[in-house]
């Protein structure tokens, strides 16, 4: 017998209907991990509801926080605009303020 706390796992097809998925719900219609969701919502980026001890998520947010990250194809990314190039090490490197070289992760 199942445990009466542990959440069913929904599939993709299950849970990309109108409503408010589960946390498990939610992170699998977006084929990410629940630990993932659970920090998109705690730092405010993916919106949530609490109805008691219950978190629930709504579609139209998810799918929102997914548009928001839409990579258009046409657009340079940010390191390519500026000249930068990546390094054997796989950072990038660039000119330092006086001329010298400098490497460094890309801030995100």
């Amino acid at each position: 017998m199942a445990h009466p706390n542990k959440e069913k796992v929904v599939t993709t097809e299950e849970s990309s209907r109108p409503g408010y998925p589960t946390p498990v719900a939610a992170a699998a219609y977006l084929s990410k991990s629940r630990s993932w969701l659970d920090k998109k919502a705690r730092s405010g980026e993916i919106p949530f509801y609490r109805i008691g001890k219950s978190v629930l998520f709504k579609f139209s947010d998810l799918d929102a926080y997914v548009e928001q990250h839409r990579v258009d194809p046409n657009v340079p990314a940010a390191h390519e605009a500026s000249g930068r190039k990546r390094g054997r090490n796989g950072k990038f490197s660039a000119q330092g303020q006086h001329g010298q070289k400098c490497d460094g992760e890309v801030a995100t």
